[in-house]
C-alpha cells in the first residue's frame, strides 16, 4: 500500500513547525510506535533546517509516503546541492557549535539516503513499520 502525501514550503526558519507538523499528520492513524515517529519527525526537523541555513531557492518540498512495512520521508530543495557524504558522518564533539544535522538523522531513523547536485538535494528518511502498523497500513490497501 502507499500512502502519499506531499507539500511546498516557503524556505524560511518559521515554516519549520509547520512542516513537522505535516509529518506528523500524514502518519497519524497508521498505529506507529510514538518513539518512532518522534524520531522520524526530528530527522525531518533536521532536513528542513538544513535546507533553510545551506540551500537556495524559495521553497522546498516534503513528500510522506507509506509502503508495505516502511515509512518513508523525502525532503527536497532546488539549491546549488554539496557533496553528499557516502556514509554516516560522525557526530561533531559535543564543544563544537553546528554540523550535526546530517549525523542526527543517521542516528534517528533506520536509513538516510542523499543524493546532491548543482540543481538541488534530496533528503530521504525511511522509518520500518510496527508489525501492527504494516498489516493495518495492507488491510486498508
Amino acid at each position: 500500500m502507499n500512502l502519499p502525501a506531499s507539500s511546498t514550503f516557503r524556505r524560511e526558519r518559521a515554516t519549520v513547525p509547520s512542516a513537522r507538523d505535516f509529518v506528523r499528520t500524514s502518519l497519524a492513524g497508521l498505529a506507529l510506535d510514538e518513539d518512532a515517529v518522534d524520531r522520524l519527525v526530528l530527522a525531518s526537523a533536521e532536513a528542513f533546517n538544513n535546507v533553510i541555513f545551506h540551500a537556495q531557492g524559495d521553497e522546498f518540498s516534503v513528500t510522506v509516503s507509506v509502503a508495505g512495512s516502511s515509512c518513508r520521508v523525502a525532503v527536497t530543495d532546488d539549491g546549488s546541492g554539496f557533496y553528499a557524504p557516502s556514509a554516516p558522518p560522525p557526530m561533531p564533539p559535543a564543544h563544537e557549535v553546528g554540523h550535526r544535522g546530517l549525523a542526527l538523522m543517521y542516528a534517528l531513523v533506520d536509513q538516510v539516503a542523499v543524493h546532491s547536485t548543482p540543481s538541488g538535494t534530496a533528503v530521504v528518511l525511511h522509518q520500518a513499520l510496527s508489525a501492527s502498523a504494516a498489516s493495518r497500513a495492507t488491510a486498508l490497501g
